[in-house]
């Protein structure tokens, strides 16, 4: 079964900022991975479509670890290609 963030410790949460994961079968980029919105355990994602933050429920955020970062978790860009542009 695949982990989603409510499965996962803070440490790992933290860990996934900056990564790729699948809400309701769209992608979007983890941008905090802790936050309470009425007592609910949620994650802030930035919406590519939509170009904004929301709040979605933890237990229905999925990493996709076999895509790579859009950010490392520290906000700095990640390596690529793009560096030899």
């Amino acid at each position: 079964m695949t982990k989603t963030l409510a499965d996962m410790t803070p440490e790992q949460r933290a860990n996934c900022v900056g990564m790729w994961c699948e809400v309701a079968g769209q992608l979007e980029i983890l941008a905090e991975p802790d936050g309470m919105v009425d007592y609910h355990d949620t994650a802030i994602l930035h919406s590519v479509k939509r170009n904004g933050g929301e709040y979605v429920l933890a237990k229905n955020v999925t990493p996709r670890f076999d895509l790579p970062r859009a950010w490392n978790p520290d906000g700095t860009p990640s390596a690529g290609d793009w560096e030899q542009a």
